[in-house]
C-alpha cells in the first residue's frame, strides 16, 4: 500500500472534515436549510492527464517542476477573496484547518493547483462562535460556470471554472476521489454545510465545489 493510500485510510477513519465542532450555526441561520446541488462532478479517469500511462499518474505536484504553493483564492462572482495557507493533518488524522475562519487551508500532502493531474484540495471552516462567518460561507452561492482563481507563491495565477456544487453527508464523503492525485487536474473546495446540530455542535454535511482548469 502506498503512503498516500495509507494516509487516505487514516483520514477516512478519522471522519475527515467533520469540522463543525465549535461552529456557531451562523451559516445555518443565514441560509436556512435550502442549499441545493447543481452541476455534476465529472468522472476523472486515472489516465486522463497522463497520456494513457497509469504509471505516470499520481506524480502531479511533485518533483523539480512542481508548481509553487497556493497563497490566495478568489471567486469574483461571490466576493470571495482569501489567503490560503498550507495545512497537514491534526492529531486525530483529519485534515487540519486554519483556526482563523477568514483563511483557507491547502492540503499540502496532496496535489498543488496548476499540476497536470489530480485534485488540489482547499478547505476551511464555514463559521466560528468567536469570529462569525468564514470566507468559505460564500461557497453556497457558487454555481457551475463561475470562475475561481488561485494565486501561487511565485505570482502565477491558475484559473478554474466551477462545474459542480454538491452537498454530501460527512459520513458519505468520497475521500479517495476528492483527494486523489490521479486523473484530470481539478480544484476541490470544501467547507461545512447543511443543517446545524446543536446537540453535537456540528454541521451535518459538507459543501463541495469542483472546478476544472481554464486558459487565460
Amino acid at each position: 500500500m502506498t503512503g498516500s493510500a495509507r494516509l487516505l485510510l487514516v483520514l477516512a477513519g478519522a471522519g475527515l472534515l467533520g469540522t463543525g465542532a465549535g461552529g456557531a450555526a451562523l451559516w445555518d441561520a443565514a441560509t436556512g436549510d435550502g442549499l441545493t446541488e447543481t452541476g455534476q462532478r465529472p468522472p476523472f479517469d486515472r489516465t486522463a492527464a497522463t497520456g494513457g500511462d497509469p504509471a505516470a499518474a499520481g506524480t502531479a505536484g511533485r518533483g523539480p517542476a512542481a508548481p509553487a504553493r497556493p497563497v490566495e483564492l478568489t471567486v469574483p462572482s461571490v466576493g470571495l477573496h482569501t489567503a490560503v495557507v498550507p495545512m497537514g493533518v491534526d492529531r486525530r488524522g483529519a485534515m487540519a484547518l486554519p483556526g482563523d475562519v477568514s483563511r483557507v487551508g491547502w492540503y499540502r500532502y496532496g496535489t498543488r493547483p496548476g499540476s497536470r493531474a489530480g485534485s488540489a484540495v482547499l478547505a476551511g471552516h464555514v463559521d466560528s462562535r468567536r469570529r462569525g462567518l468564514g470566507a468559505l460561507a460564500a461557497l453556497r452561492r457558487v454555481s457551475p460556470g463561475d470562475r475561481l482563481a488561485v494565486r501561487l507563491a511565485d505570482g502565477r495565477t491558475v484559473r478554474y471554472r466551477a462545474v459542480a456544487r454538491e452537498v454530501i453527508g460527512k459520513g458519505a464523503m468520497p475521500l479517495e476521489e476528492l483527494f486523489s492525485r490521479d486523473g484530470g487536474p481539478r480544484l476541490t473546495v470544501i467547507t461545512c454545510g447543511g443543517p446545524f446540530d446543536s446537540r453535537t455542535g456540528r454541521y451535518r454535511d459538507n459543501l463541495v465545489i469542483t472546478a476544472v482548469p481554464v486558459g487565460g
